[in-house]
């Protein structure tokens, strides 16, 4: 290998370090540190700019359960959809990011033109969201596909010569983040609120999964399976666990499990065997 085959293959080794420091591997979206040049250029010449702030960790449960693959996937498709309405609901010159690489947060840098402002910004943060849910279905398990879940907010970028424009983008991302983490809070309190319902009301549900023999097919026993109350929150068995643990309530769950699942053995045929999940 010649010096300048060496020179060049070094170059390029660090030219593809430094990228993965500001381009996301899994979507292909620059980092919001590979955009901050351009938006601030844009603010700077007066133009008006609004950003949308998408948050999808709302589903990080999928990752939890199903692993960084599946969740990584769901991300890639958000990523996907956003760049499908340009020309529809976003504008050629709009900017989309990542909060960071390796992030499930996106933003929005969009042109505001005319009279449009945060009257209009909030409308087109709804239609982008709603869009998103009607694209992008969620089916986990058996249960129903419903529309994507994300937190999202927006706010107006404004320029005042007396404060660096790049602080007085932070600060408006700091905004619309916290308004998102409120959100998402709310939403976590109703989750575990719904559990203890679930927990004091005893409203779980019980399947009874036949276990039979290979030689005959006969029934050998049942296995109890546990879940939600239909059309609930926690319908979904991987979900309803796995948000039990994560909120420390996992053995109060599965021994409410195992007493209704005892209980509703009484109606099985007699003489088979019971099969009980227990961690």
């Amino acid at each position: 290998m010649d010096d300048r085959t060496h020179d060049f293959l070094a170059m390029r080794a660090e030219w593809l370090k430094v990228r993965g420091y500001v381009y996301d591997p899994n979507t292909s979206l620059p980092a919001m540190p590979a955009v901050l040049e351009d938006v601030r250029r844009r603010v700077e010449k007066g133009e008006r700019v609004g950003v949308i702030y998408l948050d999808v960790s709302g589903e990080e449960y999928l990752e939890e359960v199903y692993g960084w693959e599946t969740y990584d996937g769901l991300l890639r498709q958000v990523a996907q959809a956003l760049d499908d309405f340009r020309g529809l609901l976003l504008a050629e010159g709009d900017v989309v990011a990542l909060a960071g690489v390796r992030s499930d947060q996106f933003l929005l840098f969009v042109g505001l033109s005319g009279r449009r402002g945060p009257g209009e910004l909030a409308a087109l943060r709804d239609k982008v969201v709603g869009e998103l849910g009607r694209r992008l279905r969620i089916q986990v398990g058996d249960e129903a596909p419903r529309g994507l879940g994300l937190h999202a907010s927006s706010g107006m970028l404004r320029y005042d010569p007396t404060v660096r424009i790049e602080r007085s983008i932070y600060k408006v991302l700091d905004a619309v983040r916290a308004e998102c983490h409120r959100d998402r809070e709310q939403s976590l309190t109703a989750r575990r609120r719904e559990l203890r319902r679930i927990l004091q009301s005893r409203d779980i549900l019980i399947r009874y999964q036949p276990i039979v023999r290979l030689g005959d097919g006969s029934v050998f026993g049942y296995e109890a399976l546990s879940c939600g109350p239909e059309g609930d929150l926690f319908q979904n068995p991987e979900m309803l666990f796995s948000f039990a643990e994560k909120t420390d309530q996992i053995l109060d769950l599965e021994r409410l499990c195992r007493q209704e699942s005892v209980r509703g053995s009484a109606r099985l045929p007699r003489g088979h065997k019971l099969f009980l999940n227990c961690s």
